[in-house]
């Protein structure tokens, strides 16, 4: 597929996972809490999501929620 950059295979049984939920993934400081800081503030310490790349993958059906 000409849109893929590039695919890294993973070990079998070896995951690693990439949150934006920490601070430091979006190039902030963990002491640094959004209540202390405007939401614009935030954005331009962040970089804005500069050279940040979001990607899903759907790795199927989870039997705890059957019901979706």
């Amino acid at each position: 597929m000409e849109e893929v950059v590039m695919v890294t295979p993973s070990h079998e049984r070896e995951y690693s996972l990439h949150t934006t939920r920490s601070w430091e993934f979006a190039g902030l400081n963990e002491e640094l809490k959004p209540t202390k800081i405007d939401r614009q503030d935030l954005l331009y310490r962040s970089q804005y999501g500069k050279d940040v790349i979001v990607g899903v993958m759907d790795s199927g059906i989870s039997l705890i929620f059957l019901n979706l």
